[in-house]
């Protein structure tokens, strides 16, 4: 791999290093949900005493369409997010479970989940810097292509994905 890497394989690292921060990220925008809605709901409660004369109530149809409209457009994005992050959270899962094997799962827990250096990572593999790269963006490259990253024709070119019948099969079964 040369030395300054491409945007597939920047973000597909980018990706690996942020998903075990998914889970807090999706548990923290639930939070703000909550926190829109508690802040919008009207703070006066409602008296239903009758009463002769005019009312002064707070509360308006305009009021609270206006307030229904904020909620709603907060709230829908903040749903979004969630819903994009648990999008990609599984993608990560399935991509890992589906066409890794157990070794390179080791591996990308050793890399991107538990933030070991290469050093660390070669001594408890007993592997040399070199191997330990050549898995390493292996890794990187199937992780790409299943991220949608890095397209099948580049993927052809850069690693002959597809062009080993036996190793997609691997990937496919195993």
């Amino acid at each position: 791999m040369e030395r300054k890497k491409t945007k597939w394989y920047q973000a597909t690292e980018r990706m690996l290093y942020t998903y075990k921060s998914m889970p807090i990220r999706i548990m923290s925008l639930m939070q703000h949900i909550e926190l829109v809605r508690q802040h919008l709901e009207p703070t006066m409660i409602s008296n239903y005493e009758l009463q002769e004369g005019k009312s002064y109530s707070v509360s308006s149809p305009v009021e609270a369409a206006a307030l229904n409209r904020i909620e709603g457009e907060a709230v829908q994005k903040l749903e979004l997010k969630i819903k994009n992050l648990e999008t990609l959270k599984t993608i990560v899962e399935v991509s890992i479970d589906t066409m890794l094997d157990a070794e390179q799962r080791k591996l990308v827990k050793m890399i991107y989940f538990q933030n070991m250096t290469w050093q660390q990572t070669c001594m408890e593999l007993s592997v040399d810097k070199n191997t330990y790269y050549a898995k390493k963006n292996d890794i990187v490259k199937l992780m790409a292509w299943c991220f949608g990253y890095m397209p099948d024709d580049v993927a052809e070119e850069v690693w002959g994905l597809f062009a080993d019948q036996a190793l997609m099969q691997r990937h496919m079964v195993g």
